[in-house]
């Protein structure tokens, strides 16, 4: 009986230190990630009057952030961490009702990163978020609710997607597209990009992803395999033009053909990107992100085409935007990468985006 408890407690104790062993990896993992993993947001103009180990947790939070695919990418729901929450519906930002509450004029703001608020500081300190209290400076005597839609990586057909099976059901009022960036940046027509799906059957390490409070596998994964990874989710790109731009244009005149019959009303907007405008400040950050090469050109090309696409897709939806020259006489940084914008910048995109859908949100009103 002696030996058997002996036993027993020999068991006990392996498991016991099995448990500290791991639980130590974790928490060496851990602070080498929050002290040591690369986070360029730290060198960055955008951010240089942050406190530094703030700006690290911002790189954290957006790199413990967990997507599901059901058929195209989304937020994971019910995310929390220090700068990013995302809400029970895969929004990120605060709780909402399925049904709109009574007095309430409901906005879904829909896009890839730049609208999610890629690096911004707070749930607050995205263009959705600004926008909302735009509104709310307003006095319109009427709610105006903002829901913040976007998705990393989100294009035309993701976005679209993405609109029809879930957002549709939440009784919008106006939905507002700021993008352009991800169709003309992402290839859809290239066979060889792989689902992430198809990586993950592939490529195991890529789950690893979604468990944020338990480091070590996604750890091992980033050091060792993340290179071989991405060489197989992203290969070389071709850049089919036309086929872009046409697909761009007719997912957004059929999801306003089929809008305009529910009585909601699309605002489609071109972003503004690094080189769109004619920014005459830059900082050292938008100098060395300046686009130069040849498919940073051929980006631009596209993305000056979309702003010509949309007069004739103004026919079909209610209004559309070209915001391609909003920084040309800001002297701040505004960019971290040839795309995002940190806060300043969110702020000015919500303010005429506030322009462009205020006359909208009072004809609305007046009804």
């Amino acid at each position: 009986m002696s030996v058997q408890v002996s036993y027993k407690k020999q068991f006990l104790i392996y498991i016991l230190l099995g448990i500290i062993v791991i639980a130590s990896v974790e928490g060496l993992v851990r602070g080498y990630e929050f002290l040591f993993l690369n986070c360029p947001l730290t060198d960055y103009d955008v951010y240089s009057e942050l406190n530094y180990f703030y700006v690290r947790q911002i790189c954290l939070d957006f790199r413990y952030l967990a997507f599901i695919e059901p058929d195209v990418v989304q937020l994971k729901p019910n995310q929390h961490f220090m700068s990013i929450n995302v809400n029970n519906d895969g929004f990120r930002g605060p709780e909402i009702t399925l049904e709109k509450p009574n007095n309430t004029y409901r906005i879904f703001a829909v896009g890839g990163s730049t609208t999610m608020g890629h690096a911004a500081t707070s749930d607050e300190a995205t263009w959705p978020a600004f926008l909302e209290e735009k509104f709310k400076d307003e006095n319109l005597g009427i709610n105006v609710e903002v829901v913040n839609a976007g998705i990393n990586g989100a294009y035309s057909f993701s976005e679209t997607y993405h609109i029809r099976d879930n957002i549709l059901k939440f009784d919008p009022d106006l939905i507002i597209n700021y993008g352009g960036v991800n169709d003309a940046d992402v290839w859809v027509e290239n066979p060889q990009i792989k689902t992430a799906k198809e990586i993950e059957e592939e490529y195991g390490g890529f789950k690893f992803k979604n468990f944020p409070f338990y480091r070590t596998p996604f750890m091992i994964f980033t050091i060792f395999f993340a290179d071989d990874y991405k060489e197989k989710a992203f290969p070389p790109k071709t850049n089919p033009h036309d086929k872009v731009l046409e697909a761009w244009k007719s997912r957004w005149i059929n999801l306003c053909e089929e809008t305009n019959e529910k009585g909601i009303k699309n605002l489609i907007i071109v972003q503004a990107a690094l080189g769109t405008g004619n920014k005459k400040i830059l900082s050292p950050d938008e100098i060395r992100n300046y686009p130069s090469s040849n498919h940073d050109l051929e980006f631009l090309r596209i993305l000056d085409s979309m702003a010509g696409e949309l007069n004739e897709i103004s026919i079909t939806c209610h209004n559309t935007g070209d915001l391609r020259n909003i920084f040309d006489d800001v002297s701040q940084p505004i960019y971290w990468d040839a795309y995002h914008t940190a806060d300043v910048g969110n702020k000015i995109i919500a303010e005429e985006i506030f322009e462009l859908s205020l006359p909208i949100v009072l004809e609305d009103i007046k009804k």
